[in-house]
């Protein structure tokens, strides 16, 4: 053991530890905020890494495992415990993507989380779960086939502007507004915060 400690930085031992102390604490401790998620769902700290000899175990695998500086563990199936044959290090700016809430988008033989598909096609997260729960598509239709509501359409806006194809446009959510009223609100708008950096000036 003192081999495999000599061969890495201090301050690496010093981050696998305090892994190892979160990740019994989590499991272990109903008294950690974060217990009901792990430990009071079900899920453990294998029998290698627990115990007299349990810490060794766990910095002996995670050098083995190719632990890095600043690495995070994840566990590959998240309804199973704190194992060797379960767990993995990534970068911390990755975990959040694997959890329960996170959603899981098939389309033409690919899987990505719903984070990479918004990203990779341009479209708000925002806009695809106003579509999910406020019209009811899946996700996938949500993606790659939502068509905007056409039916039910009023010819004219709230103010008496009418519909035409040159004062109305579709905005994130499927829905027409008008140019006009649009652009009004637009100048009250920015006429607003100029009001407001002139007094800031003034006073």
């Amino acid at each position: 053991m003192k081999s495999i400690l000599i061969s890495i930085r201090p301050e690496w031992v010093e981050k696998i530890k305090k892994t190892y102390k979160n990740i019994h604490s989590r499991c272990d401790n109903p008294k950690t905020n974060r217990f009901e998620r792990y430990g009071g769902r079900g899920i453990k700290v294998c029998d290698e890494w627990s115990g007299k000899d349990g810490l060794n175990n766990f910095i002996k695998w995670a050098i083995e495992a190719g632990y890095f500086y600043g690495a995070s563990i994840e566990r590959i199936d998240i309804d199973k415990g704190y194992s060797p044959d379960n767990c993995k290090w990534i970068p911390r700016n990755e975990q959040s993507i694997n959890t329960r809430r996170t959603h899981w988008v098939t389309h033409d033989g690919r899987t990505m989380c719903l984070e990479h598909w918004c990203k990779e096609l341009g479209i708000p997260s925002t806009t695809i779960f106003y579509r999910v729960h406020s019209e009811g598509y899946t996700y996938e239709d949500a993606l790659f086939h939502y068509e905007p509501k056409k039916k039910g359409y009023k010819t004219h806006c709230p103010h008496g502007h009418e519909y035409t194809e040159e004062n109305s446009m579709i905005n994130s959510q499927g829905y027409r507004i008008c140019k006009i009223c649009y652009s009004k609100r637009q100048e009250k708008y920015n006429a607003n915060r100029r009001e407001k950096r002139k007094c800031q000036r003034q006073s």
